[in-house]
């Protein structure tokens, strides 16, 4: 997170698997954030190309969740399955990964919250983001269950379907 004086605060081992068909939001606490004012939250969707690389992992990159291909000893940072009458088999299927630079699907967000967000002792402030999942189908590419149900592999279509989930992410304000 950007400090207003300058500067900037970056968490350790950042990692988070979020699960979006939750109901009711998904809270990922942060915890110890220097005291400062900060200006603006930037994060990356995806896995950097030296933990890909690393094999296993624990935590959030543990083979465990199910979000490794252990045929291309990389991650996959975005699953979004389903069905759809629209699709030939019924279901779709989009699991997303690639760092490589032909393949990469890695994005980076910044969103500045307009106002100071203010960490201090005792305090638990909050900053809202909004995810809104049709983006994935309609954003900078419009993809189709029925012309592209399956992406299960980096690639050209692999880094359409993560253009269109970064474009998802927006800030909508912080509680104090």
């Amino acid at each position: 997170m950007k400090k207003s004086g300058g500067g900037s605060w970056i968490e350790d081992e950042s990692y988070y698997l979020v699960d979006v068909s939750q109901t009711g939001g998904i809270e990922i606490v942060l915890t110890d954030i220097p005291e400062d004012d900060y200006t603006e939250i930037t994060y990356t969707i995806g896995v950097d190309s030296t933990r890909n690389v690393s094999g296993s992992q624990t935590g959030a990159l543990s083979t465990s969740n199910g979000m490794f291909w252990s045929w291309n000893s990389g991650y996959i940072f975005m699953k979004f399955e389903g069905t759809s009458p629209q699709a030939t088999s019924g279901t779709f299927a989009y699991h997303i990964g690639g760092f490589t630079t032909a393949n990469n699907a890695i994005y980076t967000n910044t969103h500045q919250f307009g106002t100071n967000l203010a960490i201090t002792e005792g305090g638990t402030p909050k900053v809202h983001m909004h995810v809104d999942m049709k983006s994935i189908f309609d954003s900078q590419y419009t993809i189709s269950v029925a012309t592209m149900p399956n992406v299960q592999m980096p690639g050209t279509n692999a880094q359409m379907v993560a253009t269109n989930f970064h474009n998802a992410f927006t800030f909508d304000h912080i509680h104090q």
